[in-house]
């Protein structure tokens, strides 16, 4: 019998939740781990020029340095 879905809305579900990425995390290969995280990067520095990209648009020149000087 499979396990229930963890409910995301306690602390338990939400630890539990935690705990199986950790698991499953833990158990790739190098190079498995090495393609998520190059992965997260990747989403990580889109997100982050899109943000800037908000900030130039509502700030100008001036929003976008003073949000990075930060």
């Amino acid at each position: 019998m499979a396990k229930r879905p963890a409910n995301p809305n306690t602390s338990y579900g939400r630890r539990r939740i935690r705990q199986e990425y950790h698991q499953m995390k833990e158990a790739m290969s190098p190079d498995e781990r090495s393609k998520q995280n190059s992965g997260e990067f990747i989403i990580f520095i889109i997100l982050m020029v899109f943000v800037g990209l908000i900030v130039f648009l509502f700030g100008g020149s001036n929003g976008l340095l003073k949000w990075l000087s930060h």
